[in-house]
């Protein structure tokens, strides 16, 4: 297998691209300043901040990057007890009530 060119990465597209005939291109670094005082990182989606300072965007970043790296079924909520069923439940009534009558 041909080894990849590094800049073929930077510059690809993704198969979920909606507009596949636009090449995205990539930043050397993800976090930026803007105002002289507020920091910001830039994501596939959208661009996240302000931050106090360079520090705590990096610090974002990573948690952000640490979060999105997760797989989906990591995140999703331990399985709950399965609902009692309709039958189940109208079954229940028509027993209370025959035990008041």
């Amino acid at each position: 297998m041909a080894k990849k060119n590094v800049k073929d990465d930077v510059n690809s597209k993704r198969d979920t691209d909606a507009d596949k005939d636009v090449t995205r291109f990539r930043a050397s670094s993800r976090i930026f300043r803007l105002n002289n005082d507020q920091w910001y990182f830039s994501s596939r989606e959208a661009d996240h901040g302000p931050f106090d300072s360079e520090t705590a965007a990096q610090r974002e970043l990573e948690t952000y990057i640490k979060l999105r790296a997760t797989p989906v079924a990591a995140k999703k909520p331990a399985p709950r007890e399965p609902k009692e069923s309709t039958s189940d439940v109208n079954k229940k009534v028509w027993d209370q009530f025959n035990l008041l009558n």
